[in-house]
């Protein structure tokens, strides 16, 4: 259970085999939710899309530990 004020997001990273990177995210409290699609043609290197899915990684990692 999550603490007063501090949401509870459920979030979920998919890459395809053409390495498009799906990206859902869900408020649990509220059943909202946002998904985002990054394909190659977005303009963004690899690395800058490694650096997301690190990030989105660490961001799940202190989400789970609070």
């Amino acid at each position: 259970m999550a603490k007063a004020g501090v949401p509870k997001i459920e979030t979920t990273m998919i890459i395809d085999a053409n390495g498009i990177l799906n990206v859902t995210s869900k408020d649990l409290s509220t059943g909202k939710y946002a998904n985002i699609t990054i394909k190659d043609r977005s303009g963004l290197s690899e690395a800058e899309i490694e650096r997301m899915i690190n990030d989105g990684e660490k961001a799940k990692d202190l989400n789970e530990n609070r």
